[in-house]
């Protein structure tokens, strides 16, 4: 028998029935007892306002991605964890798998567990697109964004409240995206222009299993200018702390000396999103030597001025 489960802030306590009570498989027939088996996936396979985008000059970017590619597709690399929920609401973890890389062709994950762990309430946790423990706290409950501010990756998780007894032993867990992507794309860039960076702050730091998001960071990017075309950037950072809190801090050089910018654009105030893309489009004016700036909103490029959208 199949169970859906949904991660929620506070961790959701389900009856489970006479059987939690026992700490073996009482049988009378001798069948084996059940084993626990849990089926990962992925939920969040596009941002949920995904969209192709072409701009101006041409430049065609296709965020909508098939939804029936192979699991490490989307989620490369994958940890998890098994802890038995105490009574009290303590954790006490029995079993864990260090981050290892999905390989097979397969659209799930699939994690067996036997039939040796006793009946009762677990928490089962995962965490993909890691390439490390480095970034979490002790027990995996925590991870930090964005160290020494870069972008870091497109991390998914998932942590679920599971039952586990003679009638309820195989579940499914669906990972989501805990980041959103900004894109900017400018266009007509001088071609003296040779670097190219933007800060975004008022980010959250961190996130937990219960999908609470906490603490506070920024994210810094330079770049060096390839060719003469536009220039575009996809950046993965977490929700902003408060809407159109984040301020994106944009600048153009014409040289390595990145303290002093060459065009210095307007700063926009957007706000970032779980499983959401914010695009920004900065337009060059020769004749000013300014950039404007415009920000889409529900399919539609709307101008930013002075802090504001027309």
């Amino acid at each position: 028998m199949m169970t859906s489960m949904k991660d929620i802030c506070i961790h959701a306590f389900m009856v489970c029935g006479a059987a939690l009570t026992l700490t073996s498989c009482i049988r009378d027939d001798l069948q084996p007892c059940p084993p626990l088996t849990l089926n990962i996936g992925v939920l969040d396979k596009n941002y949920s306002n995904a969209a192709d985008l072409v701009f101006d000059d041409g430049v065609d970017i296709d965020e909508r991605v098939s939804e029936d590619e192979p699991f490490a597709y989307y989620v490369p690399t994958l940890y998890y964890r098994l802890s038995r929920l105490n009574g009290d609401g303590s954790l006490a973890m029995v079993k864990e798998r260090g981050v290892f890389t999905v390989e097979d062709d397969e659209k799930t994950v699939g994690v067996d567990f036997g039939n040796e762990l006793p009946f009762g309430k677990y928490v089962f946790t995962v965490w993909g697109g890691i390439p490390d423990l480095s970034e979490f706290n002790a027990d995996r409950t925590e991870l930090s964004f964005h160290p020494d501010h870069a972008q870091g990756y497109d991390v998914y998780m998932t942590s679920d409240t599971i039952c586990y007894d003679a009638t309820h032993s195989s579940f499914e867990s669906m990972l989501k995206r805990t980041k959103g992507k900004l894109i900017i794309y400018a266009e007509d860039v001088p071609r003296r222009i040779q670097f190219y960076g933007k800060n975004v702050d008022q980010l959250y730091g961190s996130v937990d299993t219960r999908f609470c998001y906490g603490d506070k960071t920024s994210v810094t990017t330079h770049q060096e200018r390839r060719g003469v075309g536009g220039i575009l950037t996809e950046t993965f950072l977490t929700p902003s702390i408060k809407e159109d809190g984040s301020e994106v801090d944009v600048n153009f050089y014409d040289d390595y000396n990145l303290s002093h910018p060459d065009i210095s654009p307007d700063d926009v105030d957007i706000t970032m999103r779980r499983n959401e893309l914010t695009v920004l489009k900065y337009v060059y004016d020769k004749t000013d030597n300014v950039f404007h700036i415009y920000i889409l909103i529900n399919d539609n490029w709307e101008k930013v001025h002075n802090m504001n959208i027309e």
